[in-house]
């Protein structure tokens, strides 16, 4: 038993002579088949259907993009044709594309919006929020720059004074990752969303105790009180 039916396309895609695997779909308008011959003779034989309807090359060569090579054609009415193609299993698998003027137009509004944001972003990145660090009243050599704070704390209450940020970090929604604390040394790794914290210390009882916080994704800043008075403010 063989079937046949009929459809009518919206817009008179020709396909060569001995393609097989031909189908055409309405939405996106487009022909998709194999073409038992080259890409050149598959341009060759498209350079001739399409001329007697107006539509001409707006490239000599095809272009590359990735494994495709792809030619357009355009009309009068400045619709576009897009034909792309690529070597498969011995032929050439082609895919034949058209787009209404209205539709080009979109799509370059909405590229050229993309690439707008794009260079907007890039030419003002958003600003990273800060993270109020209180350091303890009798913190000395206190260094703080906008991703890092260090300061030197007397010998044996480097350990203490990590714990009690940390418990203040916590109780603002920061988490803990990684904790290794001993009274030598320590750290712990913090984080909230995005923003990451790692909190170290060294106390050998030699030299001074020295702590240090580094901040990936926020910037730092001193707190105008203690750490022994309030939590950090996170904002």
């Amino acid at each position: 038993m063989i079937s046949y039916s009929a459809v009518l396309m919206s817009v008179e895609l020709p396909a060569a002579p001995n393609a097989t695997g031909v189908h055409y779909s309405d939405s996106p308008i487009q022909l998709e088949f194999d073409f038992a011959g080259s890409m050149a003779e598959l341009t060759g034989f498209y350079a001739k259907a399409l001329s007697p309807a107006g539509w001409k090359q707006t490239t000599e060569l095809p272009l590359k993009s990735g494994i495709y090579d792809e030619l357009i054609y355009g009309n009068t009415a400045k619709d576009l044709l897009t034909l792309r193609m690529h070597h498969f299993e011995g032929m050439t698998r082609g895919l034949l594309r058209f787009q209404t003027a209205a539709e080009v137009t979109e799509q370059d509004r909405v590229a050229k919006a993309e690439l707008e944001r794009r260079a907007k972003e890039k030419s003002s990145p958003p600003a990273a929020k800060a993270v109020s660090m209180p350091v303890p009243a009798d913190a000395k050599n206190i260094k703080v720059t906008k991703g890092e704070i260090e300061f030197n704390v007397a010998n044996g209450k480097a350990k203490a004074a990590v714990e009690r940020l940390v418990k203040a970090l916590t109780s603002e929604g920061w988490k803990g990752d990684v904790k290794n604390y001993d009274d030598l040394a320590g750290a712990v790794s913090l984080s909230n969303g995005s923003a990451h914290l790692t909190i170290h210390y060294t106390d050998t009882g030699v030299l001074p105790a020295e702590v240090g916080i580094d901040a990936i994704g926020v910037e730092l800043e001193r707190s105008s009180r203690s750490s022994t008075e309030q939590r950090p403010d996170c904002r």
